[in-house]
């Protein structure tokens, strides 16, 4: 009844702010929301298919984006169209290029029509969710993201995302990988998505002592962007700190790793997407998918729950 009254509440809001001509921008996720709301009462043609809108912001950010949209078409029993990158903020190198390396990598879209050939009248979020006259007639809607809807049911992502076949654990030395937010976070700086280095020390050590117990080898390495003095607590303990590789050569050493402790930012939740590894994740604006074991703000995790994973993949 609270969420209802909150939807309602919010569609008045819009619809008043619409009247005055202000903007909408700050009202997607509610708009979102209309929209899956207009497709599960039959409200919206079924034949309509999404389609994510251009952005012009990290790698991280543009990729959940996309598989958010197409997630929630996927669950919805939508259609969807690929809209390619077409400017990746942060490019290492040639933006052109890093536009195509980044295309190349995640593959988004597979077997999906692009954007540019789908012959239905295209048209963007604010003006469709805003004029229900035009939600019978099949359209392409260009989306910014569906994280009001995939956050709800975080489980959809695994219907889009397409990940690496994971080998057996028996035979070989295990990868822990460690994503450690600096640069753009500190204590004092965006401490909300900071986490202390004793905190990750903390989920490490309880790591590798369940896997000394199983009798398994295994190496650590910690990804990051800071200043090395900042890492100096994982050198000591015989990490292997790794600051200066690039964001997809990061993505893919996280996305590979057999046990990877994700961060709080978009980009590690992109990684921890696409692994076939045990994730230990912290609580952050986007829901773990069920499978996904918390840490907490210590670092403290079930050690039980992460050695029934651990048998499941020997």
């Amino acid at each position: 009844m609270k969420d209802g009254l909150g939807y309602y509440a919010r569609y008045a809001w819009t619809d008043l702010k619409g009247r005055l001509r202000l903007t909408l921008n700050s009202d997607k996720r509610h708009l979102g929301e209309r929209i899956v709301r207009g497709v599960r009462s039959g409200a919206i043609s079924r034949e309509s298919i999404f389609a994510a809108s251009l952005r012009r912001d990290g790698v991280g950010s543009q990729v959940l984006s996309r598989l958010s949209v197409e997630a929630a078409a996927s669950n919805l029993g939508l259609g969807y169209a690929h809209t390619p990158f077409e400017e990746i903020a942060h490019a290492e190198g040639d933006p052109t290029a890093w536009r195509d390396r980044c295309e190349a990598f995640f593959a988004l879209g597979q077997g999906k029509p692009l954007t540019r050939n789908v012959s239905l009248p295209h048209i963007g979020l604010i003006e469709f969710a805003t004029n229900p006259a035009l939600w019978k007639t099949p359209h392409l809607i260009a989306i910014p993201h569906m994280y009001v809807y995939c956050d709800q049911n975080p489980e959809i992502y695994d219907r889009v995302v397409r990940r690496p076949t994971r080998s057996s654990l028996q035979g070989r030395q295990l990868h822990i990988a460690a994503h450690v937010r600096r640069g753009d976070v500190s204590a004092s700086d965006v401490s909300h998505r900071f986490t202390s280095n004793r905190a990750v020390l903390e989920s490490l050590a309880t790591v590798t002592g369940l896997l000394e117990n199983t009798g398994l080898a295994f190496h650590v390495s910690i990804y990051s962007n800071g200043k090395p003095e900042e890492f100096a607590e994982f050198t000591d303990m015989g990490h292997r700190v790794e600051l200066d590789l690039g964001a997809l050569e990061t993505i893919e050493h996280l996305r590979d790793a057999d046990v990877l402790l994700s961060a709080k930012s978009t980009f590690s939740y992109v990684a921890a997407l696409y692994t076939n590894g045990i994730v230990l994740c912290e609580e952050f604006d986007r829901r773990p998918l069920p499978s996904w074991i918390p840490r907490d703000a210590k670092g403290a995790f079930s050690k039980t729950s992460f050695l029934e994973k651990l048998k499941l993949r020997a």
